[in-house]
């Protein structure tokens, strides 16, 4: 299948030529033009409880859509102005980054597209194609990007609420709606009733246009069950898996739970060889390749399906995903509980080295030629201090700023491409993008959303029934506190010392999960052996300039042999790598 292309050019100049191109993409995309303007709407954007495309042409001025109107707006969309008598173009995004916008601007003129790779393309044809060495570092250190940069010196990513104006060869920037992290004095209950009447609204305003056949690819955890459970009518949910698992198998039961259709989409055992370099490019090299995988099953969705919903936001929104905690320890144990831990003095070296998202169990620095080491981790830190400053007048905590190293553009987020892969074939949008729902999450205390609070008690309120059914995970209860969890981790290990029951009540194996392990999926698959085996002479690899090829060379085989979490996160990292620089020449 072709990869999908949607990408703006504008000719600086006397023509002034505003040219859109779109292959193979499903972001819905309007356009309005008259003597004086041009509009394109892509996406859905809502105002008031509706989708609306009319209302924003009703908008637009000389000077674009007015920074208030914009502040106003909802939902998913990329906005794109053209004032032709001053020859003035204007591309405004949202405030999740949902549909992502990669640009280069010069003298002749303005390119930019939702999809890193078309960029590339251009400036491939202009020979500015460089790599940018230390955003590949961030990348490995990282699992994603942080900020502006993209993988050369000349394009950039436009940031969430933001408005480009490109006008004489020359772009500004300028925010039309900043974060507020005003916390609310609510209980955890009386916030779990707020958000739970939101998510509802979120649904009845991103189904307002009728779009049809409506689908949700459903796990066995809780975000996607949370969204299902939000519809007032259940759609039909999908379930993708290498085999029909302990994850299908859960998801199932949550389907008949709900009465929603249900269908297993089984995927092979291996869903990446053939696709690297595909899954690799719709990421742009950005985002790890195995998060692609929604690419195949997407196919197979569409011809059943209009839009497609999913759980997206509800962990790292509600569920307290990337707070900074601690397991605490009883009798040299690992509990369920957790605290708090404080951010500390130095807030760019705290976030390079316990955020949740980083690379772990891997030194990632003694794969680093001994002479560069210094220069990268100071690049790095240099990168959060920028994203640290833009967020100075707004966070007015460590833990607000810890926030918003997040949602200061959420489609640079490690899973994004998730998103990307399932919109490959189907219209999809995201439940927790609605400025409602996400003001609510700014406005929680972080003492909601540890173990998530919220995220349960929002759950049982939308659904007793779904927040009885187990998790795939581990196998209890999604709303179970940490007392509950331990006390029945006790129990099972008990009964299994005695004989009394067999079966793990504790974490599955992935084999019994959607995502098949890294690292034993690098071990276990002859097409993946190969793609790393083949790193060791990686001449890609090898032209950034600062990796150790000798010591990947030494210890990728025993990464194979003895596979792991942080062996097999790099491993998947270096061949995203290794594949777009192949691809990008």
């Amino acid at each position: 299948m072709n990869l999908p292309h949607l990408s703006i050019s504008f000719a600086a100049g006397a023509t002034r030529k505003l040219e859109l191109a779109i292959e193979n993409c499903t972001i819905p995309a309007r356009a309005f033009d008259s003597e004086q303007a041009t509009l394109i709407v892509f996406g859905t954007p809502i105002h008031g409880n509706n989708i609306v495309y009319n209302e924003i042409w009703a908008e637009v001025t000389d000077d674009g859509l007015p920074p208030g109107f914009l502040g106003d707006l909802n939902g998913e969309f990329l906005l794109v102005t053209l004032d032709k008598k001053s020859g003035t173009l204007r591309i405004s995004s949202d405030r999740y980054t949902s549909i992502p916008l990669f640009y280069v601007v010069d003298d002749s003129g303005f390119f930019g597209s939702v999809f890193y790779k078309d960029v590339r393309k251009h400036l491939n044809r202009h020979n500015r194609s460089k790599i940018n060495e230390h955003a590949v570092f961030e990348f490995l250190w990282l699992q994603r990007l942080l900020g502006t940069k993209t993988y050369d010196s000349s394009s950039s990513f436009l940031l969430a609420a933001t408005t480009l104006t490109y006008r004489s060869g020359a772009a500004t920037l300028q925010p039309y709606w900043v974060p507020s992290f005003e916390k609310t004095r609510a209980s955890v209950k009386d916030s779990a009733h707020q958000l739970s009447g939101l998510l509802r609204q979120s649904i009845r305003r991103k189904t307002s246009d009728n779009p049809g056949r409506i689908g949700l690819f459903l796990s066995g955890g809780t975000d996607s069950r949370t969204v299902l459970g939000s519809f007032a009518e259940p759609p039909a949910s999908y379930t993708i898996g290498v085999r029909d698992n302990n994850e299908v198998r859960v998801a199932r039961t949550i389907a008949e739970v709900a009465q929603s259709p249900h269908r297993f989409i089984q995927i092979n055992e291996d869903p990446y060889s053939d696709k690297l370099d595909e899954l690799t490019m719709l990421g742009g090299g950005m985002h790890a390749f195995d998060h692609g995988i929604f690419f195949e099953p997407s196919q197979q969705v569409a011809p059943e399906v209009d839009v497609m919903f999913h759980g997206h936001g509800i962990d790292y929104m509600f569920q307290g995903m990337y707070l900074l905690t601690r397991n605490l320890n009883l009798l040299g144990r690992r509990t369920s509980f957790k605290r708090f831990d404080s951010i500390g003095q130095d807030f760019p070296g705290e976030y390079i080295n316990r955020i949740g998202h980083r690379l772990k169990d891997i030194n990632l620095v003694e794969y680093v030629v001994g002479n560069r080491r210094t220069e990268m981790l100071e690049k790095l830190r240099h990168s959060v201090e920028e994203i640290q400053k833009l967020g100075e007048a707004f966070c007015r905590t460590p833990d607000d700023q810890w926030e918003y190293m997040l949602i200061h553009g959420l489609a640079r987020h490690y899973p994004f491409t998730n998103l990307t892969s399932m919109g490959s074939a189907v219209e999809q949008r995201v439940a927790a993008f609605d400025n409602d729902v996400f003001d609510l999450y700014l406005s929680l205390p972080k003492s909601h959303r540890l173990d998530g609070k919220i995220a349960k008690n929002t759950l049982r309120i939308l659904s007793p029934k779904l927040a009885a059914v187990p998790t795939a995970n581990t196998n209890q209860g999604p709303v179970h506190t940490a007392l509950e969890k331990d006390a029945r981790r006790l129990l099972g290990l008990v009964k299994r010392r005695v004989g009394l029951e067999r079966t793990r009540c504790l974490r599955t194996p992935a084999e019994e999960r959607t995502w098949p392990d890294r690292g034993r999926m690098f071990a276990t698959q002859p097409g993946l052996t190969d793609v790393a085996m083949a790193l060791r002479k990686s001449e890609a690899l090898a032209s950034l300039g600062f990796l150790d090829m000798d010591r990947l060379g030494r210890d990728i085989p025993d990464w194979l042999e003895s596979p792991g979490d942080g062996s097999g996160a790099t491993m998947t990292f270096l061949v995203t790598i290794d594949r777009f620089i192949k691809c990008d020449q």
